[in-house]
C-alpha cells in the first residue's frame, strides 16, 4: 500500500512537472521580425567568392524583448539567389524597438555570372530577404520575408 502511494504520487508530480512544460510553451506567442536590408558593403573574399556584410534592421512587433541566438538569411537579387548569411552571434531586440545587425553574407562566382547575366533585361534591383531568426534557450525559429526594390524606376533610394 505505501508503495502504491509512493507511485501515485511520482505519477502526479511527474504530470505536473509536464504540464508545467506544455503551459509554458503555449506562453506569448511571437510575431515574426520585421527585417529590411539598410546597407550593403563589400568585404574581401577568395578568387571564387564575394563576400559582403549585410546590414539589417531587425524591427520587433511584440510587447516583450526578443533574445536571439542567430540568423539565417538568403537574398535573393531580381529572383535569382545572390546569397546566403548564417550568424550564431547572440543579440537582443528590444520590445516593440528594433536594432542593427551585421551579418556577412558568401556568394560564389556562378551565382555573381547569372546575376550579371539579368541585369541588362531588368529595369530595377529588386530584391527578397528570406530567412529565420534562431531564438535563445532553444524556443525554435522565427521565419520572415521581406521585399523590396533597391533601385526603382527613375530614382535612386531604397523603397520597401
Amino acid at each position: 500500500m505505501f508503495a502504491a502511494a509512493r507511485l501515485r504520487t511520482l505519477v502526479s508530480l511527474i504530470t505536473l512537472a509536464l504540464l508545467a512544460v506544455g503551459c509554458a510553451s503555449f506562453g506569448t506567442r511571437l510575431e515574426p521580425p520585421e527585417v529590411t536590408l539598410v546597407g550593403l558593403r563589400p568585404v574581401p573574399g577568395g578568387s571564387f567568392e564575394q563576400r559582403f556584410v549585410l546590414e539589417l534592421r531587425v524591427v520587433n512587433p511584440n510587447e516583450v524583448p526578443i533574445s536571439a541566438e542567430g540568423l539565417d538569411i538568403v537574398l535573393e537579387l531580381n529572383g535569382h539567389r545572390l546569397a546566403r548569411a548564417l550568424s550564431g552571434e547572440a543579440f537582443e531586440i528590444p520590445r516593440l524597438g528594433d536594432r542593427v545587425v551585421e551579418v556577412t553574407a558568401s556568394t560564389n562566382l556562378l551565382d555573381l555570372f547569372r546575376q550579371a547575366l539579368t541585369l541588362p533585361r531588368s529595369t530595377g534591383l529588386d530584391y527578397q530577404l528570406r530567412g529565420r531568426l534562431l531564438l535563445a534557450d532553444s524556443l525554435g525559429w522565427l521565419r520572415f520575408t521581406r521585399e523590396g526594390s533597391l533601385l526603382p524606376d527613375g530614382a535612386g533610394s531604397v523603397s520597401h
